[in-house]
């Protein structure tokens, strides 16, 4: 039987773990120490990959220099995005975004990644996004630098009608609406 004592012995070091199956114990552990990648599932059978949180500045794929600040002055640094389009074995759009922490926060931010039509024309239903991923950012030390994956339409193909669509990205606080 798989525990987490085992998780935690045999897995520091590694950069990429691939859970195959469900075990609600496992993917705990991994969603908390590790970012989910990519999942896909064939009939019954499921198979994860999940990536240590600490990333290489080669891996970005669009350098970016944006600070993003509240009242104490600069809090992230956004560096970079990488877009990862769907393949059979990981179906959404997925957009890399590359965060650097420069302070700790006494705020609980939400990160989103939203996709409209830049036409405006509505998406399903009926408002402006065709596709989002709000989650808190994974960012780890300050100073560090962290891959943090935005999972969009899951398959898009069937989801995203021909034209050209914007991906607006941000941070928020939902506890403060303004």
């Amino acid at each position: 039987e798989l525990v987490i004592p085992q998780l935690e012995e045999h897995t520091p070091g590694y950069r990429t773990i691939w859970l195959l199956g469900r075990h609600p114990e496992a993917e705990e552990f991994f969603n908390a120490n590790y970012t989910l990648a990519s999942y896909d599932g064939f009939n019954s059978f499921n198979i994860m990959q999940f990536r240590a949180p600490e990333a290489d500045a080669n891996e970005i794929g669009i350098p970016l220099e944006i600070t993003f600040s509240d009242a104490d002055g600069p809090l992230f640094a956004l560096e970079g995005i990488t877009f990862q389009p769907p393949t059979p074995s990981s179906p959404p759009i997925t957009l890399l975004v590359y965060w650097r922490s420069l302070r700790a926060s006494d705020r609980d931010y939400t990160a989103f990644v939203h996709l409209t039509r830049t036409d405006g024309a509505p998406g399903p239903n009926g408002g402006p996004l065709w596709g989002q991923d709000d989650h808190p950012p994974k960012i780890g030390e300050t100073n560090a630098l962290s891959r943090d994956p935005f999972h969009l339409l899951k398959p898009p193909a069937e989801a995203l009608p021909p034209g050209e669509y914007t991906l607006n990205l941000g941070l928020y606080d939902p506890a403060d609406p303004n």
